[in-house]
This record gives C-alpha cells, sequence and structure tokens, in this order.
C-alpha cells in the first residue's frame, strides 16, 4: 500500500483517516470485513476491480491500523461510481463509516459521482450534494427448482462478447467496455445470454459470493428473456452446489421485482442509487427497462 498525497481540501471528516492506495494483495482483507456484513461483493470481484482500476482502492488508516476501504471507479471524464464504505468489523460505528466517505469524496471535487448508499447514510450524502435516484433492493432466498430449459439461453462466447458490450453501455451511465468483458470472462463464473438470430437479447452472469451466489449484471429485453436467463444462471449456481441465490434490482423496473418473487426470493436489504452533479460531464441515464440485476452494488 502506498501513502497518497494530501487532497487540497481536507475531508470534512468527523474521524482523521489517512487514506492509502490498496492493491490486489489487500482484496482478501477487505473481503472478508464484507463477508458476514451484507455486502453484494462476489469471490473475485475486488481482484477484477483492481486490475481495470489500480488506483481505484482506498483504504482508510487510523493509528496506522487499516479500518475501511471504499471503491472509487472513475470512467474516462464522466462519471465516477463509489462503493459505500466497508468498515473493519473490529472498527464499527458509522462514524468511520461517514469519515471513510468523506475522505474518499474529497479526491472527487468536481465529478459527477453515482453510489448505492446505506439507508442511513443518505443524509450524509445529501448534504455533500447527492440526491436520490432510485431506490435498489436486494431480493434473496433459496436456489429455486430447475425449470425447463429455454435453448435460446446459451454460453457466451467470444463472438457475442461486442453485443455484451453494447447492452451493459445501455444500463450503466458510461462507457465499460473492457470490464464488462472481463466480468462475464472471470474464472469461477458463469456467463449465458438469450441468443436469437445472431441477437443477444439479454445475458447474466452467476457469480459465488459471501452466503449466497450472486447473480449480477442480469440485462434482458423482455421480461421473458430476463426469467429464461435468470432460471439458467440458478440452475448452475445450483449444480455449483449453492443453497441459496440473490440478485440486486432496481425498484423503478416492476417487472424486476415480479421475476424475483415468482422465484420464491424475497426482500433482503436495500440501497439508495444517489447522484452528484459534477461540472465536467452529466449522467447518461440508464435504460431500467433492460436492467433487471445490478452488477453489483459495489460497482453498479
Amino acid at each position: 500500500m502506498t501513502t497518497l498525497q494530501t487532497p487540497t481540501t481536507p475531508p470534512p471528516a468527523l474521524i482523521q483517516l489517512r487514506a492509502v492506495h490498496g492493491s490486489s494483495a489487500d482484496t482478501a482483507m477487505i473481503e472478508s470485513w464484507a463477508g458476514g456484513a451484507g455486502w453484494s461483493l462476489g469471490r473475485g470481484d475486488l481482484a477484477l476491480f483492481t486490475r481495470h482500476h489500480p488506483d481505484g482502492l482506498l483504504i482508510g488508516m487510523l493509528d496506522d491500523r487499516p479500518v475501511s476501504a471504499m471503491m472509487i471507479a472513475c470512467h474516462h471524464d464522466e462519471i465516477c461510481f463509489i462503493s459505500a464504505p466497508i468498515v473493519n468489523p473490529a472498527h464499527t460505528g458509522r462514524r468511520i463509516q461517514a469519515a471513510t466517505a468523506a475522505m474518499g469524496l474529497s479526491y472527487l471535487a468536481d465529478r459527477t459521482v453515482a453510489v448505492e448508499a446505506p439507508p442511513h447514510m443518505r443524509e450524509f450524502f445529501a448534504a455533500r450534494g447527492f440526491y436520490t435516484r432510485w431506490r435498489s433492493i436486494t431480493f434473496a432466498g433459496p436456489v429455486p427448482a430447475p425449470r425447463t430449459a429455454d435453448p435460446h439461453v446459451l454460453p457466451v462466447e467470444t463472438d457475442l462478447l461486442h453485443q455484451v458490450a453494447d447492452l451493459d453501455t445501455s444500463c450503466f451511465p458510461t462507457d465499460r467496455t473492457a470490464m464488462a468483458i472481463d466480468w462475464a470472462r472471470e474464472p469461477d463464473r458463469q456467463a449465458l445470454g438469450y441468443v436469437k438470430n445472431d441477437r443477444l437479447l439479454g445475458y447474466g452472469v452467476i457469480r459465488p459470493g459471501f452466503g449466497a451466489a450472486r447473480i449480477g449484471p442480469l440485462y434482458a429485453t423482455e421480461p421473458h428473456v430476463a426469467a429464461a436467463i435468470f432460471d439458467a444462471l440458478a440452475e448452475q449456481a445450483g449444480r455449483r452446489g449453492a443453497r441459496s441465490i440473490a440478485v440486486d434490482i432496481p425498484e423503478p423496473n416492476p417487472a424486476a421485482r415480479a421475476l424475483c418473487e415468482t422465484r420464491g426470493l424475497s426482500h433482503d436489504t436495500e440501497t439508495l442509487r444517489m447522484l452528484r452533479p459534477g461540472v465536467r460531464a452529466g449522467e447518461r441515464a440508464p435504460d431500467l427497462t433492460l436492467l433487471y440485476g445490478l452488477t453489483s452494488r459495489e460497482l453498479g
């Protein structure tokens, strides 16, 4: 870990933390913090993130001990997506969370910033210029019983990856092609697409998580397409020994909620998608009719 330069304006934190860059060597530590705390991180997510954003993992140090972390993914000159603060269980407390968020925001003074904020941090972010776009709900439950397979659902092969990138760009505020493709191809996860007449009408990824297998993203042009992909991903999870499954949906897409409920999943936790407009570029609104599952709450 290497110490960051001091920002121009000190972060308005209740507790003064020293920010350092994390690396892939720190990901196991942070995943262990998040594992039992209800976060939507999948196994290997942080390693993939640091590969694409080498300076994007910040660790908060208090008295030379790591007490918290957050992820900052800045895409070109457009939007930055930040995770909510992840706190070392040995240093629990909302003051550490607030200090960590303030530490990260101090490096993003004029950028457009989005976050999936825990409800108890709504006032914190609102006081710093964020407004709420929608509520994101995590649905979770036992892996559903297998259903009849749809022959249009196939593994995502190399010749479909450009269509994977196109769908991701429609469902995320900016282009993140390289990371979207790696997310679908990373070991220990499975990407399945709904293909008709050589056109990718939707795709989803299942990956191992902490306590539950995670579906994310899940994009689809129609509800029946989303359902066919979801069922195939759930079957993959069951084959790999998962006993429970979870997906993070945007509340403004009622078809996503209906899909989860018909598969026996129920409301687990929730976050708030909040946005702070910047001076460099505005947000390109995601197409929520296509968005049935976020990539993750930490990455959008």
